[in-house]
């Protein structure tokens, strides 16, 4: 069963999400009120997500993010937000958070998102050793307009990083989680064009708007297209859908500074602050990202490339619908 440890200090939040988290993934949840509870409890039990506030003056702050990622506990982390927490938030992000929930927003996203995380992390935790070496790969994918084609694709393209690149489980998971985030946006988004703003009052009118365009000229016809590519120095994963595209000017600006009482823009927020490189095209259809290897050089460093020998292609392409 699921293990879930939950740190709030209001004893009123601890039984809301204690019940939001047993009945939707149907987990064993902890829950306490401080930090230094916290940590006793995962000394003494293993579990699989942290979920955490982070409501300054309170004990719970970003060193409890890294707290749980070192070493010694390495379980992945949620943190619940709220208005005027925004310095506060981008530090856990850096500290190896894997997601955010804005707390006005709990009965709409909290499962979801930690499902999404323990997805995610499950996948990783299979797989802690190197299995084999790649000098260089490309694969490519084709994905029709399927949500639930989502999480298979990221667990393969997870394989790859942990077979090929030797990253760890926390890296692992933030790259899932990032490309969990894009492979979504542009389905829904991107060939489905459904607004996001639809989802924050109620995300029955988003869905079923979804459901009715992946049946419909032209959105049904869409595909998200995505490529990876592996090498010793770094992951490279390029997206794109078929849709009009985006202003992706304005909407960085509005990931630069986020309303985290808004679920919308959560996604490029989380691939901006989970990749080391990320890249988007004019149009706003396509995004590349790049996570460099553990143990590869900075890209300053790197000699002048001998193109004199082409490095050997493994390129396989398939077809997910």
């Amino acid at each position: 069963m699921t293990k879930i440890l939950v740190i709030a200090e209001s004893s009123t939040e601890r039984r809301l999400i204690k019940n939001l988290l047993h009945t939707g993934l149907g987990a064993e949840v902890v829950a306490v009120a401080s930090a230094p509870e916290a940590l006793l409890e995962a000394a003494a039990s293993r579990f699989d997500l942290v979920v955490t506030e982070l409501n300054p003056p309170a004990e719970v702050e970003p060193g409890i993010v890294s707290a749980f990622q070192d070493g010694a506990f390495s379980v992945p982390v949620v943190v619940l937000t709220v208005y005027g927490t925004e310095t506060h938030f981008m530090a856990a992000l850096r500290a190896g958070a894997s997601s955010y929930v804005p707390k006005c927003l709990l009965h709409e996203h909290l499962v979801d998102t930690c499902q999404t995380v323990l997805h995610a992390s499950s996948s990783a935790k299979r797989r802690k050793q190197v299995q084999a070496t790649i000098a260089y790969r490309e694969t490519r994918y084709e994905l029709a307009n399927s949500p639930e084609l989502i999480s298979p694709l990221v667990n393969c393209i997870q394989d790859e990083l942990t077979r090929s690149l030797g990253f760890s489980e926390s890296d692992t998971l933030r790259v899932g989680i990032a490309l969990h985030e894009t492979l979504s946006n542009a389905i829904y988004h991107g060939n489905l064009d459904v607004s996001s703003d639809l989802r924050q009052d109620d995300e029955t009118e988003f869905h079923n708007l979804a459901a009715v365009r992946m049946q419909t000229m032209p959105y049904r016809l869409r595909r998200v297209h995505v490529t990876t590519i592996t090498s010793p120095d770094e992951f490279r994963v390029t997206v794109r859908d078929d849709g009009v595209g985006y202003d992706v000017a304005k909407a960085l600006a509005k990931a630069e500074d986020p309303d985290l009482d808004r679920i919308g823009g959560r996604g490029l927020l989380l691939v901006h602050s989970f990749m080391d490189e990320v890249v988007h095209n004019q149009r706003g259809n396509e995004v590349t990202m790049i996570k460099y290897a553990p143990l590869a050089p900075n890209p300053a460093s790197y000699p002048e490339a001998d193109t004199s020998e082409e490095l050997p292609v493994f390129q396989v392409e398939e077809t997910l619908a």
